[in-house]
């Protein structure tokens, strides 16, 4: 160990320049940590395949068969295991909102990809985006300025009488490898008023104008009360995925399924890296 006599020595000079250049490169390194992120999320929106999948975080749509256990169905969804445990079903309709700092917003993802993906009639994007972040390390990334935070609803392209809800967050870490982490609670809705099936088996009162924001009646409500839509199925998609820099990844689920890139900021093609 050195002993530094007096503050103007040599030694204690050379100390303060290391410590300088050291602090210097650290900060650099921080610096360069930054990604161009690409993201999307894609609907599945062949009911009979969501629900012929056997994934154990896939509620599958119920079975609506008699009138008189037809209540008792829907009030299923208010049950522990359902509405105040996995599934959102009281929550309000949402939208998605815009992306906060450190994010930077970039344009659009996959633009070519997405478009051939619509034209599909199973599937459906139903949010993208691109942006600038810098990805942490793990004990840092669970912290709230570093989630994407996910809150939308759509509805389905192939179907008018169906909605699509997704709402919880996803984030970005470092390690050896890029993870991306997903905790999203998605939600299909089923419209009444059309003279379904449902509604039919329901035997619920027609939805009218003045009661288009009854989504899902209390657990004390009765048979009599009007409803305009009800849930069918759901999911938590709770994924933790490895995935490489500069690599295109899906990440595949019954439901929704993830598109995602992420690129270091300083491998970006020039044309978009001047664009930044």
């Amino acid at each position: 160990m050195y002993a530094i006599k007096k503050p103007g020595s040599k030694l204690s000079q050379l100390l303060l320049t290391t410590t300088l250049a050291l602090s210097s490169h650290c900060a650099f390194s921080e610096a360069t940590e930054w990604y161009q992120v690409e993201l999307a999320l894609i609907a599945h929106q062949d009911e009979a395949m969501v629900d012929h999948e056997n994934w154990p975080d896939v509620m599958a749509a119920r079975a609506i068969e008699l009138p008189g256990n037809a209540f008792d169905w829907l009030n299923w969804w208010h049950q522990p295991q359902s509405s105040t445990g996995l599934y959102n079903v009281s929550s309000a309709i949402k939208t998605a909102p815009l992306l906060q700092k450190p994010f930077i917003s970039n344009g659009e993802a996959f633009a070519d990809k997405l478009q051939k993906i619509n034209r599909r009639k199973d599937m459906q994007v139903i949010w993208s985006d691109r942006w600038l972040q810098p990805i942490p390390e793990k004990n840092q990334a669970e912290q709230d300025e570093n989630q994407v935070v996910i809150n939308l609803r759509k509805p389905f392209s192939n179907k008018e009488t169906m909605d699509i809800e997704v709402t919880g967050k996803l984030h970005l870490y470092r390690s050896r490898y890029l993870h991306l982490v997903s905790d999203l609670q998605i939600q299909h809705w089923q419209h009444l008023g059309k003279d379904s099936s449902v509604d039919k088996a329901l035997g619920t009162p027609l939805c009218s104008e003045q009661d288009s924001e009854n989504r899902m009646p209390a657990s004390n409500a009765t048979p009599l009360t009007p409803l305009c839509e009800v849930p069918t199925r759901a999911a938590l998609v709770q994924q933790s995925r490895r995935m490489r820099s500069n690599e295109l990844h899906y990440i595949d689920h019954p439901m929704v399924g993830i598109m995602v890139r992420a690129i270091p900021v300083d491998e970006l093609p020039k044309q978009e890296a001047a664009a930044d």
